[in-house]
């Protein structure tokens, strides 16, 4: 994965600093454990969860380590 399609993956700018990464993957991550929780088909939560992988790969492209520090 490019520095470029993690951005986009996030939705924020490629030139974000580690914080605002960081900021970005805890909204996120708060809303996908929602979801994964409330999910009504097992399907449906592969998908969050391959979705969250997806998010979470962006996250350590952008800004190394960030998720380990992150608290999450």
């Amino acid at each position: 994965m490019t520095k470029q399609e993690a951005a986009e993956i996030l939705g924020i700018p490629v030139t974000a600093t580690a914080e605002e990464v960081r900021r970005r993957y805890q909204e996120v991550f708060s809303d996908f454990q929602i979801r994964l929780t409330n999910a009504p088909t097992v399907q449906l939560r592969k998908t969050y969860q391959g979705s969250l992988r997806d998010f979470q790969l962006a996250c350590e492209v952008l800004a190394p380590g960030v998720i380990a520090d992150s608290g999450v």
